[in-house]
């Protein structure tokens, strides 16, 4: 036997109207792009000023993060090394990547390559969330760019996870 539940409109109960959706479900989306370019040489990690917030319906969700960055590296440099971070609120990080490039010949290299991060983060709040994109260069004389030409594009998605 199968049933059929056909509704317009789902509300709470209670005076709160909240709906609290089975694990696993989106309750919702947040994306952000950008194609604002940010270069930096700096060996400490900077913001880039790309960021995106979402205020969690409920403290026991946890948000997935999802970012796309497009990434371009260069430099005289024989070895460079550049770091990208996500940071919760500016100081937890929540994500972490490295970059490597290498030049066998000694001549200099670059590097353009789309890079993607996720994480699972836990705020536990209901209040908003900022998650903001660092970058650094950890080693070498080049510089590591994000959005370098008109045409590249950066986008950094939350989605609040129902537990």
């Amino acid at each position: 036997m199968t049933s059929t539940l056909k509704t317009d409109k789902i509300e709470g109960v209670t005076a709160s109207g909240s709906v609290q959706m089975p694990a696993g479900h989106i309750i919702q989306f947040v994306s952000v792009t950008s194609s604002t370019l940010n270069a930096t040489n700096s060996s400490s990690f900077g913001d880039t000023g790309f960021d995106a917030t979402i205020t969690p319906k409920y403290a026991t969700s946890k948000i997935f993060i999802l970012g796309n960055f497009s990434i371009y590296m260069s430099g005289a440099s024989q070895n460079n090394l550049a770091e990208l971070q996500i940071r919760r609120d500016d100081t937890d990080v929540r994500a972490f990547m490295t970059i490597r490039q290498y030049d066998y010949g000694s001549s200099g290299v670059l590097i353009e390559r789309p890079v993607t991060m996720t994480n699972l983060d836990t705020p536990a709040t209901t209040n908003a969330v900022k998650y903001t994109v660092y970058t650094r260069l950890r080693e070498g004389s080049g510089s590591i760019i994000l959005n370098d030409d008109s045409d590249d594009f950066s986008a950094l998605t939350l989605m609040e996870v129902a537990q």
